[in-house]
């Protein structure tokens, strides 16, 4: 663990690139406990969507944009 308060945990994974060679991938976790909800942003009446790699799956995958906010009262 590389940072942790309320919010988030960032966390240094060791990773090996697809080149062979090693390094480390920083990923946030967040830190609340509360589930979360995804708003799907439109432009031009069509969903946005994200292409991002995770190293997890060594593979592209389309995404929601994401963030981290304070959570929901009550």
């Amino acid at each position: 663990m590389v940072y942790e308060d309320a919010y988030v945990m960032l966390l240094r994974d060791p990773v090996r690139f697809p080149d062979g060679r090693t390094g480390t991938y920083i990923r946030s976790v967040s830190a609340m406990q509360e589930p979360g909800c995804v708003v799907l942003p439109l432009l031009g009446g069509e969903v946005v969507l994200l292409e991002h790699f995770r190293h997890a799956t060594r593979s592209w995958h389309w995404e929601v944009p994401r963030g981290f906010g304070p959570g929901w009262p009550g």
